[in-house]
C-alpha cells in the first residue's frame, strides 16, 4: 500500500502542474487588458521584432486615409479593434498587409494598440464628394428606417443612433470614409457568409444604395462636429 501511495502522489503532482501550465497558456484575446501608452509606441514606431508602425497607414491620430481605403480607427472600441486584429491573425478576415501585421503582433500588443486608437478623439476630415439631395435622402432612409421592399432593417438598429456604434462589438460608421464603407459592403455582399449578419444585408443593396448610405454616414462626422462647435469646416450638405 505504501508503494502505491508513493507512485500516485508524484503522478498527481505532475497532472496538477500540467493542468496549471495548460491553464496559463490558454488565455483568449479577451483576457488581455490593453495599455494605451504601450499601444502609442507601437502605433508610432512599430515593434522591436520588425512590425511596421500603424501610423504609416492609419496615422498616429487614427484618422486613416479615405483615398487609399485605409479606415478611420480613432474612437472605435478597443474590443472591436482587437477582435478585428484576431480575425486577420487567424485568417478569418483577409488583407495581405493586415494579416502580416496582425500575425506578427502578440495578443498583448494587439490589445495595447487597440486601446491606444480607441482612446483617441480625432477630428473628421471633410468628405471628398458632396451628396445630392436625393442621395442624402436615400442614405438617411436606409440609416434610420431601412427598406421593407429589400427586407433591410435600418443601419441604426445595430450600429446605434447616427451610426455611433454599439460598443463593445458593433463598430461606429459615423464619420467613416465612404470609400471604405462601400469597399466593406462589397466584400460582405460577395462573401455570402451565413454566420455574418451583414452579408445578407449588403447583398440586398444596390451599388447606388451602398454609395448613398456610405456617403451619408461619412458626412455625419463633420456635420455633428459643426453643430457641437467642436470643428468648423464649411459644408453645404442638406440637414
Amino acid at each position: 500500500m505504501k508503494k502505491l501511495t508513493t507512485v500516485l502522489i508524484p503522478g498527481a503532482i505532475f497532472v496538477s502542474l500540467s493542468m496549471f501550465v495548460m491553464g496559463q497558456n490558454s488565455r483568449g484575446p479577451d483576457d488581455y487588458v490593453g495599455n494605451p501608452e504601450r499601444g502609442a509606441k507601437i502605433a508610432a514606431w512599430g515593434t522591436s521584432k520588425g512590425v511596421a508602425s500603424c501610423s504609416s497607414c492609419h496615422g498616429y491620430d487614427g484618422v486613416g486615409n479615405g483615398t487609399s481605403l485605409v479606415p478611420r480607427l480613432a474612437g472605435q472600441s478597443s474590443f472591436y479593434l482587437t477582435h478585428q486584429l484576431e480575425l486577420y491573425a487567424n485568417g478569418k478576415r483577409h488583407n495581405v498587409y493586415m494579416t502580416n501585421f496582425a500575425q506578427r503582433l502578440s495578443p498583448q500588443e494587439r490589445a495595447d494598440v487597440s486601446a491606444y486608437y480607441a482612446s483617441l478623439q480625432s477630428s473628421f476630415p471633410p468628405p471628398a464628394k458632396e451628396l445630392t439631395p436625393a442621395q442624402f435622402e436615400r442614405g438617411r432612409q436606409l440609416a434610420t428606417v431601412g427598406d421593407d421592399k429589400l427586407t433591410v432593417q435600418s443601419c441604426n438598429n445595430c450600429h446605434g443612433p447616427r451610426g455611433l456604434g454599439e460598443p463593445p462589438s458593433i463598430p461606429a460608421l459615423h464619420g467613416q470614409y465612404s470609400n471604405y464603407i462601400v469597399y466593406r459592403l462589397q466584400q460582405l455582399a460577395a462573401a455570402h457568409e451565413d454566420d455574418d449578419l451583414m452579408s445578407p444585408v449588403a447583398a440586398a443593396l444596390s451599388p447606388e444604395d451602398m454609395q448613398a448610405i456610405a456617403a451619408y454616414f461619412e458626412q455625419l462626422g463633420i456635420t455633428d462636429a459643426q453643430h457641437s462647435g467642436g470643428q468648423k469646416v464649411a459644408n453645404s450638405l442638406p440637414h
